[in-house]
């Protein structure tokens, strides 16, 4: 769900209302960017906020809070909450990290209430931080998820992470080697290529070649190869060639692809 979409709940929660706002909140709701469900785990965790005991705010703390999300947006841009939260329905309950996300914003808001504004960097910047690192974790837990689409969920999410550690990295390319569904691995494969830069990746893709045994896998390893013009993979790509099975799809495409990186 967008930071804007969080906004206008917020606002529907808060009271500041009116029917703009209420047309755009039905509107999100029928054409299911909003969902009842999430609408009403907002409901639950604002009605817990309220027992919170804080100091009230001056006028233009509240717009400022805003303003200082949307600069984080603009410099960061990060994956909304809510999108990254829907992804673990599976061993994770999403209710539970809504509210242990949402929770952690209403920390960071109490903490603009009660410090003044201009430490506001350093804060964000920390939020930034944590944020980064519940992806990370995101992504290796849905890797080992028995559900294929939790599997492409957690390739997709690596691919907006701003960026990657060699854990990362490790979990893509063991999903490229052993994921049983093909196209989980040329999924991975299309989120390890950005980092072919990566000593480790780069060399993990090319003993990627040996692995495969699906067709389609063969060949999108050869186009990778040449895009990436390695030269190293030539060996390996010369073994695949000399299997008596190979499909000839594969084998041509490996004979044009050695044509070029030779």
């Amino acid at each position: 769900m967008k930071e804007e979409y969080t906004i206008l709940i917020m606002d529907y929660l808060d009271g500041n209302w009116d029917d703009r706002k209420e047309a755009q909140l039905q509107q999100l709701l029928a054409e299911g960017e909003i969902s009842q469900q999430e609408l009403a785990d907002w409901k639950l965790l604002h009605q817990g906020s309220e027992k919170l005991s804080a100091p009230a705010p001056a006028d233009q703390l509240r717009d400022n809070f805003y303003t200082m999300l949307g600069d984080w947006k603009e410099s960061s841009q990060p994956s909304s909450w809510q999108r990254l939260l829907q992804s673990f329905n599976g061993s994770i309950r999403v209710s539970q990290l809504l509210g242990a996300a949402c929770l952690l914003v209403v920390g960071i808001a109490l903490g603009f209430w009660l410090h003044p504004v201009q430490n506001y960097e350093s804060q964000i910047g920390q939020l930034s931080t944590e944020v980064q690192q519940m992806r990370e974790a995101m992504v290796l837990t849905l890797l080992e998820q028995p559900s294929a689409m939790q599997r492409l969920k957690a390739v997709s999410i690596s691919t907006d992470l701003t960026s990657v550690d060699e854990k990362i990295h490790q979990a893509l390319l063991r999903t490229l080697n052993e994921d049983p569904q093909v196209n989980v691995r040329i999924a991975a494969l299309e989120a390890l290529i950005p980092y072919s830069q990566n000593s480790l990746v780069r060399q993990g893709l090319v003993r990627s070649i040996a692995q495969q045994s699906d067709p389609l896998m063969q060949i999108a390893l050869a186009q990778a190869m040449v895009e990436l013009q390695e030269k190293q993979a030539v060996r390996a790509l010369e073994d695949l060639l000399e299997k008596e099975d190979l499909n000839q799809d594969v084998k041509q495409t490996i004979e044009q692809s050695l044509e070029i990186l030779i």
